[in-house]
């Protein structure tokens, strides 16, 4: 990475010895291969689990009309915005289903598992670059947020090829000034606390030491990124009350998180993760002394910085830490982890602590890719019973139905709208009728009038028994009041669907 960075001297390197390097052919194709990898795994994981809260808001801001959108993000999830255009674009082509939009997640992650490759390689490590790769594939939250229909692989796709721009930037200057500030206005344009990226990145520029003119290329950079983003930053500022759900992080509960998160909730895939990890930090040491490998240069701040700075927020301002807004930090940690494979002497070790990993990644990822993984989240299957089972002008009723609830029940209806059409909806507000920006309400099953249902033999309820018990069962008995009687069609762990019936 220029003279300071030490793009390939054997004082910089952490490499693996020569005999143990993989194949030319497996060196020069390992980018592909791991994109393609990343994209189909998360591709085949985009078709089971039912889509989870965040994802229903996806859905329901992509079939609205792109001027009623854009005047929304005037008032709430402006952080989000540019990330919802792109999503408008795609659907253009593939549709605005909830398979559709995971795709374009799938892809992104696929873009990111390649970049992964590309910056070991730039970093001095190609014998770490294709193990760099398989850490990052079979991470559990790679195809967790690959398939997931949100701005997460999107953000994590930019962060790895800002860093690749930044070392080519380091190296060679010039134009790969502007390609690093032009990648890190559209990460930040997708999620704006992407921008602690920059303190990492200062950092490690200052770690390299050298030249001053690197330094002040680097800040005006993020200067320039700075200004044409402040409108931005301002609106999403303004709008931080929508995240006031946060509270101040506890050590504890930071660490549960992120082994559930980032290794999907497997110890085993953690401390092989942070192992490798560490292998890979002592073992530049060791080489280099106080003059570590460009590569553990670049990934540690990455990985340590942007989450201390948001605990230190959380505690000292406002609390404004979660693990998920950190997810682009897991390919620093893949970054070290293939580091640390790639610098066991023994290849026979080496082979059994990377099959040992993968092993446990993939039961990780089997236990979390149930239909109902996402916060349990079971609108899918609650909408497929309506669907199958309801008649033309049946009628159809949530409880509770207020939008406060975010996971109420009426969810199922935002997500799949098509399995609904047929039905009356006589609770249903218009529109945002209740004053909320984004989700659609009704009134209380109790509050519906009775004249909305005279001549109506058939209702749909579908309950949140789980976490709204007396309002699921205030509903039931409204219903069995007004003569009906019910029958539970369906219970998942979350909704219960109903059918009630009278005779004409």
């Amino acid at each position: 990475m220029g003279q300071e960075w030490q793009m390939v001297t054997t004082r910089d390197r952490v490499d693996a010895p020569a005999r143990a390097v993989p194949p030319s052919a497996l060196v020069r194709f390992a980018p592909l291969l791991a994109g393609l990898a990343a994209t189909a795994l998360a591709a085949a994981r985009s078709f089971v689990p039912s889509p989870w809260t965040d994802e229903v808001v996806t859905l329901t801001l992509l079939r609205r009309p792109l001027g009623d959108l854009l005047a929304m993000l005037g008032d709430v999830d402006a952080v989000h915005g540019l990330y919802y255009v792109v999503l408008r674009a795609w659907a253009v082509l593939a549709g605005d289903g909830i398979v559709a939009a995971r795709m374009l997640s799938a892809l992104a992650i696929g873009v990111a598992a390649a970049g992964v490759v590309v910056l070991a390689r730039a970093l001095g490590a190609p014998a770490a670059a294709p193990w760099a790769g398989a850490v990052f594939v079979a991470l559990p939250v790679t195809t967790w947020v690959g398939s997931e229909a949100r701005s997460t692989a999107l953000v994590a796709a930019g962060a790895v090829w800002a860093g690749v721009a930044l070392v080519r930037a380091i190296e060679r200057g010039g134009w790969w000034w502007l390609g690093y500030a032009a990648l890190m206005t559209v990460t930040v344009g997708l999620f704006v606390q992407a921008s602690l990226l920059f303190l990492a990145h200062g950092l490690a520029v200052l770690w390299a030491g050298g030249a001053s003119r690197r330094l002040l290329a680097w800040a005006a950079s993020a200067a320039g990124v700075a200004v044409v983003l402040a409108p931005f930053v301002l609106l999403v500022l303004g709008q931080r009350g929508q995240v006031s759900w946060l509270t101040r992080p506890e050590p504890v509960w930071v660490a549960r998180r992120i082994v559930a998160l980032w290794f999907g909730g497997s110890p085993v895939v953690a401390l092989v993760v942070v192992g490798l990890a560490v292998l890979a930090v002592v073992a530049a040491w060791r080489a280099g002394g106080a003059r570590t490998t460009a590569l553990v240069r670049l990934t540690l701040p990455w990985l340590l910085v942007p989450g201390a700075v948001l605990v230190a927020v959380s505690w000292v301002l406002e609390p404004m830490f979660h693990p998920r807004y950190l997810v682009h930090c897991c390919a620093a940690m893949a970054l070290l982890a293939g580091a640390g494979l790639a610098a066991i002497g023994r290849r026979t070790w080496r082979i059994v602590v990377a099959a040992v990993l993968g092993v446990a990644c993939a039961v990780a990822i089997a236990v979390t890719s149930g239909p109902y993984a996402r916060d349990l989240a079971d609108w899918r299957s609650a909408a497929d019973v309506v669907a199958e089972r309801a008649e033309p002008s049946d009628v159809v009723l949530f409880a509770p139905d207020r939008v406060s609830d975010e996971r109420g029940p009426r969810r199922a209806m935002d997500a799949f709208p098509g399995a609904f059409d047929d039905l009356d909806d006589p609770g249903s507000l218009p529109g945002d009728g209740d004053g909320h920006p984004i989700w659609d309400g009704g009134l209380p099953v109790e509050d519906v009038p009775a004249s909305d249902l005279e001549g109506e033999d058939r209702v749909w309820l579908l309950v949140g028994m789980r976490e709204y018990p007396a309002e699921s069962a205030g509903a039931l008995d409204a219903l069995e009041a007004e003569g009906y009687d019910g029958e539970l069609i369906w219970s998942g762990p979350s909704t219960e669907v109903y059918l009630f019936s009278r005779d004409g």
